[in-house]
């Protein structure tokens, strides 16, 4: 291949170095650049960078199939025929007659509504063409500044930002189109550092980050069910409607739905190295803050189903106003909190000049994650089986316990466990001295943490997550 400009591919066959060109619909541009010195000399300096990056996209064609005119009319003789069902022929149930035709007034008014927000096809299958074009850019900045306060003592901050937006792919003249949602990024992250020297062995190494997370999804608002004619629904997310038809169309896709994911982080850390004798002594803590406070609607939004299940076809199923399921559910939300510390103390200890053991022992108490909202549940089958109910929630099921209920450590996830200890053990043997071979060997027992996000599917759970399934709904 040969890259002629940002839109055009060339394909070419070498031997007679003959091309021919395709728009790809991509194009993509990047920028940027750095610029550092000193402020002050052998003093302060500083450190700037930047890089913005710009993608649209125009992806291969999506098809669909919608009602067409003839449909619309009562007509389903054509996308029953053999041409659009790989060469066999749908024979549909009743209301629909044995030529595959119904009155159009036994059509819902609802369906009728929708049909008229879809793209019209001339395809007699119902088949509609169209693309989504997806527009982003992104801007990274840092930021540095580092002092030397004296031979002995330095000092850094350092500052990034990352900023991502994304465009939906919505498209005003074809509500298929939609299937992402708008996408505002915003992190913002501060480091600072402090090394000291305290005397020729010793040195001290001081650390704070700071990092503040902000993911928004909005959405587009086109039409929802009560814009269509449908009664007694409630609408957490005005504007905005799924509906899913088995081998037909999909409206309102899960990821065009809306959700905010604000995400903090503090961070503290020491360590201390000593060099004494033959042993180089370290000694150190660190201490981690973190929350997650999410929502989202992607429950709230349906869908309503139609896979054939009365007629046969999903497009007719749709048309006669007879979903096979609709689904809906509360806004997600979880205010999640996590507070992680550690303490160690190692020796590298030379022992002869071909011998090095390394010891350590690190103090990792296991502190819970706590959800503000009480969230989190627990089932024990051994209360399922002496009939516990919970006292917060007396309608729960049998052996299901909640924050509050007896046995359930208040807002936590767990029980909190401070006898939680990291031995590590190493070595490295230079076998004939001369540095051309070594053999090292190490142990070690290691803690780990999920991240805030993996606590989730307490959020989706009942009470406060129910989601209701209505089979065969009007």
């Amino acid at each position: 291949f040969k890259q002629k400009t940002a839109y055009e591919i060339y394909q070419c066959d070498w031997s007679s170095d003959v091309c021919s060109s395709d728009l790809d619909g991509l194009r993509r541009d990047q920028f940027g650049g750095t610029v550092g010195g000193p402020i002050v000399a052998n003093k302060l300096f500083y450190f700037v960078g930047y890089q913005g990056t710009r993608v649209d996209v125009t992806p291969a064609t999506f098809f669909q199939f919608v009602p067409t005119a003839q449909m619309l009319a009562g007509d389903f003789s054509a996308i029953t025929s053999p041409a659009c069902n790989a060469g066999r022929t749908i024979a549909l149930r009743a209301p629909f007659d044995a030529s595959n035709r119904i009155s159009p007034a036994l059509f819902s008014q609802a369906a009728i509504n929708v049909a008229k927000r879809l793209p019209q096809t001339s395809d007699p299958c119902g088949r509609v063409d169209f693309s989504r074009k997806n527009h982003n850019f992104e801007n990274l900045a840092i930021g540095r500044v580092d002092y030397s306060m004296n031979a002995k003592h330095t000092m850094f901050v350092r500052y990034q930002l990352a900023r991502y937006v994304a465009q939906p792919d919505n498209d005003p003249n074809n509500a298929l189109a939609y299937s992402f949602s708008p996408i505002e990024d915003n992190v913002h992250s501060i480091a600072v550092g402090d090394t000291y020297l305290i005397s020729a062995n010793a040195v001290s190494s001081f650390r704070m980050g700071i990092n503040n997370i902000d993911i928004q999804k909005p959405w587009v608002k086109q039409f929802d069910a009560t814009d269509v004619g449908i009664k007694n629904i409630a609408n957490l997310m005005p504007g905005f409607m799924r509906v899913t038809v088995t081998g037909g169309f999909t409206l309102g896709n899960a990821g065009a739905s809306s959700s905010s994911t604000p995400t903090k982080s503090f961070q503290l850390s020491e360590d201390l190295s000593l060099i004494r004798g033959n042993h180089q002594l370290g000694y150190g803590g660190s201490y981690i803050r973190q929350s997650v406070d999410g929502s989202s609607y992607i429950n709230t939004t349906g869908p309503w189903t139609f896979s054939g299940t009365t007629t046969g076809m999903g497009l007719a199923d749709f048309l006669i106003g007879r979903p096979a399921s609709f689904q809906q559910g509360m806004r997600y939300f979880l205010k999640d909190r996590n507070t992680y510390a550690g303490l160690y103390v190692q020796d590298a200890w030379t022992v002869s000049p071909r011998l090095t053991l390394n010891l350590g022992l690190r103090w990792e108490p296991f502190i819970p994650f706590t959800e503000e909202n009480g969230q989190f549940s627990h089932f024990d089958m051994n209360q399922w089986n002496a009939g516990v109910r919970s006292t917060t929630y007396k309608n729960a099921p049998m052996g299901v316990i909640f924050s509050g209920d007896p046995g359930m450590p208040g807002k936590a996830a767990g029980k909190r466990d401070l006898a939680e200890f990291a031995p590590r053990l190493s070595a490295a043997w230079d076998i004939n001295g001369d540095g051309k071979m070594t053999v090292r060997s190490a142990w070690g027992r290691f803690y780990d943490l999920p991240h805030l996000w993996m606590y989730l599917g307490f959020a989706l759970a009942p009470p406060l997550g129910s989601t209701l399934l209505i089979t065969g709904p009007s």
